[in-house]
């Protein structure tokens, strides 16, 4: 709960209690300093702006940011190694993954589960953790990781090499993963014949294009649930439910003339950063809103090549090469030589704002990216437009 200060000044006294109340409901909710560092040096430019224009409050001010700031040191919230949650690491910034070998593919795969937490294994779970505790330390995974976690996956798929010298493919491993987490995509299958027609349900853990030629992403997305056969069937698909977890895989293999796979490096184009689904592609008519949360990228070719990841966390993107992590301002270039894509659900159009924020407050099983979206847009958004006023008045 929010200690209340007396302000003199009743509507300063209102502003700053909910926006200490956001930090101190941010503390609690992601118990872990650095995202919670991170809304409170908002904070302080709030409470620089408003000292200046209410200097009588100053000392009132500064003895609950300091308080905050003590909060963010405890032990409890400053916790160590598995004590972060799959889902709160998500939140985090990328820790590089140090490779041994020909690991490269294990850790680009790892990386994009940080970024999808319930598409993780209760096998792979032990080993992520090491991953979070990177997160929540600031420093790098040792290169101990890669050989380890391409044992497990090798008991979950047996034709998976076990060599360090050589590399695997992401897609086959990464789909053998999701099917462990028993998060497949579950479709109704329509196919239709000149003289008869049939339904039926299949599933697949991802949803797989064929990108060879370079095409718009969207209208390849959108021809997987139509296809048709000139002179043969015509079939279309409708997921059962729209998925928490998208899954593209993006196939860049041509035939050659002597019948051997060859990758094509065409960039795709516009691959989106939200993707929606409509209505009309769900059984129950219940369309969604995605977001990207990263992507696999490989490059070379499949003889030698090199995994890395762009990861997007918040609003800043980073470019993950095994242990070297960098922010990126135009993501735009990576992303059309994408590989692998996850996005995540994020909002189902029919509920609105309000709707939501009332079924967040009365189901006990929401998520901390559902309390954190819910905050953003109740209190932290429409401060933003208080901070300007502040700021103009200063200016005047």
């Amino acid at each position: 709960m929010v200690t209340n200060i007396d302000f003199q000044n009743s509507d300063l006294n209102e502003m700053i209690q909910m926006k200490i109340g956001f930090v101190e409901d941010a503390i609690d909710i992601l118990k872990n300093p650095q995202k919670a560092q991170t809304y409170i040096s908002k904070l302080v430019e709030l409470i620089e702006t408003a000292s200046t224009i209410y200097p009588d409050e100053e000392t009132a001010l500064n003895a609950k940011l300091q308080s905050l700031l003590n909060r963010v040191s405890q032990p409890e919230v400053n916790q160590q190694g598995g004590g972060i949650s799959s889902e709160d690491a998500s939140f985090l910034p990328p820790a590089g993954i140090v490779r041994e070998g020909s690991h490269c593919s294990e850790n680009s795969i790892a990386q994009l589960l940080v970024g999808a937490p319930d598409l993780i294994p209760e096998c792979l779970r032990p080993k992520m953790n090491a991953v979070h505790s990177a997160q929540v330390h600031g420093h790098s995974v040792p290169k101990t990781f890669g050989p380890e976690f391409r044992q497990i996956v090798g008991k979950l798929l047996p034709v998976y090499s076990l060599d360090g010298s050589s590399q695997n493919d992401v897609i086959d491993p990464l789909s053998r993963i999701i099917e462990e987490a028993d998060k497949e995509i579950h479709f109704q299958r329509t196919i239709e014949y000149p003289d008869e027609f049939s339904s039926g349900e299949e599933s697949d853990t991802m949803i797989r294009l064929d990108m060879s030629k370079g095409e718009p992403f969207s209208e390849k997305f959108l021809q997987t649930f139509h296809t048709e056969v000139e002179g043969g069937p015509r079939k279309s698909l409708k997921f059962t439910e729209a998925p928490s977890d998208l899954v593209v895989a993006a196939n860049r293999q041509i035939h050659s003339e002597d019948g051997t796979q060859v990758k094509v490096s065409r960039p795709i184009q516009d691959v989106p950063q939200e993707l929606v689904v409509d209505s009309e592609l769900t059984v129950d008519e219940k369309g969604a809103l995605y977001e990207i949360t990263g992507c696999i990228i490989h490059s070379g070719t499949d003889d030698d090549g090199h995994y890395t990841v762009l990861r997007k966390v918040g609003d800043t993107w980073y470019h993950i090469d095994d242990d070297r992590v960098e922010e990126i301002t135009n993501p735009e270039e990576l992303l059309s030589h994408g590989y692998v894509f996850h996005y995540r659900k994020i909002e189902t159009p029919e509920i609105s704002a309000q709707e939501e924020h009332f079924e967040i407050e009365e189901e006990a099983s929401f998520t901390c990216y559902d309390i954190l979206k819910s905050i953003w847009a109740s209190v932290w958004k429409p401060f933003e437009v208080i901070d300007q006023t502040l700021q103009e008045k200063k200016d005047v």
